[in-house]
């Protein structure tokens, strides 16, 4: 009988350690979350709302951020994006660059009017961003998973 390993990414690992050593010690997570009415950081999974207008495209994003930890939800239309920011606490909107510039405008105005002050991400290929870099408003040149992710993770971070 053969044995299969189940291997997951690195955040994973540390995440359940931290778990583990908050139970072990006399229980101490639900008391550290509640004096601190927060849960903490390190133990925290953000969400992307991934706007992208071809489905192939949504779900290799959304394979590469769920392999890194993250939750995703997939986003196809304006009414999608509008459901989403108010059934899901959102970290973060990632607007694909497959879209053209006149419907990112769309999807852009859709998610900065449906979910307040949350960070969007605009993906381009190459050349120059159609958007606009503002307040709440970044773009990243993805060539690559890599690209996004670590744009993902930089924006994240500093929110």
């Amino acid at each position: 009988m053969a044995v299969q390993i189940q291997t997951f990414p690195p955040d994973t690992y540390r995440i359940f350690s931290i778990v583990l050593a908050y139970f072990s010690h006399n229980n101490r997570l639900p008391q550290a979350i509640k004096a601190n009415n927060k849960m903490p950081s390190s133990l925290i999974v953000h969400t992307v709302l991934v706007c992208s207008r071809h489905p192939d495209l949504a779900d290799v994003r959304q394979r590469v951020l769920e392999k890194a930890g993250f939750q995703v939800i997939n986003a196809t239309d304006l009414i999608s994006i509008r459901e989403a920011c108010k059934k899901h606490k959102i970290a973060l909107i990632m607007i694909g660059y497959s879209l053209p510039p006149a419907e990112k405008r769309r999807v852009w105005h859709e998610a900065h009017e449906s979910c307040y002050q949350i960070p969007i991400l605009e993906l381009y290929e190459s050349g120059k961003p159609e958007l606009m870099a503002g307040n709440a408003l970044f773009t990243e040149e993805a060539r690559t998973p890599e690209d996004f992710l670590e744009a993902v993770r930089k924006i994240l971070k500093a929110k």
